[in-house]
């Protein structure tokens, strides 16, 4: 769903110190990381990042701001998606501000694996309407932006649906889409993995790094254990059976998510 935009770059949750940073994906699904947010400020302080810079340098900045302003370092950072490339980057810019990374349902860093999103995500067309998916690709080219931002929150909630196992019932919140936030972003993102650039910043990474990935997922766990294990010098991943790109909305395997993540929040 489209909602306003907040002037404010983050929320906090739970009780000082914050020293969790969740960090949303898309780029330009503002607020997606909310469930995930508030189940964990029950047990920890939490800083949940809302992303509205079109470029990576300002969400970079955006991270910082937030850890400056409210975090007490060194925190842990945990990214969803875009958001384990972007919280990656981070770690990479900043180490000295981290002392965990932990990536979620992370994006490929082998751009030759890239296509196998598609190619999973096309044998799954019968969950959703498909020619609905396309009309909705065609709005993204309107002179409005609100028609834009509308049918990019919509073909988003198509997706979630496409990626994952079985989400739970009654797991609906708000998410602020912003497709120019996507258009900038993006493509910074997918030409830093084309270089290589990308994967080559965890030279730089000294804390432990943790991946957390469903089996259900189309981004392919190859395409991320495989690259950051060569790279990275402290490294582990776990692989979730029945779960997709959204593990904390799983019907079956939400609660085997949340217990590798406290305790590796711990």
């Amino acid at each position: 769903m489209v909602v306003p935009m907040n002037t404010t770059n983050y929320k906090k949750h739970g009780t000082p110190p914050f020293q969790i940073i969740l960090v949303h994906g898309g780029p330009g699904a503002i607020g997606d990381l909310n469930p995930l947010a508030r189940r964990l400020g029950e047990s920890f302080g939490v800083i949940e990042t809302l992303h509205y810079a079109k470029s990576i340098d300002g969400q970079i900045n955006e991270i910082k701001d937030a850890i400056i302003t409210d975090g007490k370092t060194p925190v842990k950072l945990v990214g969803h998606s875009w958001g384990a490339w972007l919280c990656y980057i981070y770690a990479s810019h900043y180490p000295e501000h981290v002392n965990k990374l932990i990536m979620l349902s992370s994006g490929t860093f082998n751009p030759e694996l890239r296509d196998h999103i598609a190619v999973t995500r096309n044998r799954r067309l019968k969950s959703i309407d498909f020619e609905k998916f396309r009309q909705l690709q065609k709005q993204l080219s309107s002179k409005e932006a609100s028609i834009r931002n509308n049918a990019f929150c919509e073909m988003g909630n198509m997706l979630v649906k496409l990626d994952s196992y079985e989400i739970q019932k009654g797991m609906n919140y708000q998410t602020a889409c912003r497709h120019d936030v996507f258009k900038g972003v993006y493509p910074e993102a997918d030409e830093l993995r084309n270089s290589g650039a990308l994967i080559r910043m965890g030279h730089q990474i000294n804390c432990p790094v943790v991946a957390i990935h469903g089996d259900y997922d189309p981004h392919p766990r190859e395409g991320i254990e495989d690259p950051l294990k060569k790279i990275l010098r402290n490294f582990d991943f776990y692989s979730i059976e029945k779960c997709g790109h959204y593990p904390w909305l799983e019907k079956y395997s939400s609660e085997t998510f949340y217990k590798i993540l406290k305790k590796k929040l711990a």
